[in-house]
């Protein structure tokens, strides 16, 4: 069952670098793209995980979360496609010959 849990944390991950590394976005368009809630993406933006990798003007909070602007910044974009091709390669989505950088999952 915590595996259940792990590949959904990971999912989510990745479906927030994926969406938000096409474009910076607000919350609650990253939320519909990246099919999370207010509270998966408030945690997952404090986490550890993203907090270096995504930048955020506005609260993280869950209740605000969504009026929040998310972007990332020029440097980390090698940071986040390494990052995106390990949870990828993690989950299934690519493979031995997935080139690098992978490709934008839409």
């Amino acid at each position: 069952m915590e595996d259940d849990g792990n590949k959904s944390r990971l999912q989510s991950l990745f479906n927030i670098l994926n969406e938000v590394g096409k474009k910076a976005m607000f919350g609650y368009e990253l939320m519909q793209r990246a099919h999370v809630s207010e509270q998966q993406l408030s945690e997952l933006i404090r986490s550890n995980d993203l907090n270096s990798l995504v930048s955020v003007t506005g609260s993280s909070q869950p209740d605000k979360i969504g009026n929040a602007f998310l972007s990332i910044s020029f440097a980390q974009t090698g940071k986040v496609e390494i990052e995106r091709y390990v949870l990828g390669r993690q989950l299934g989505l690519f493979d031995n010959h997935t080139p690098f950088p992978p490709p934008c999952i839409s």
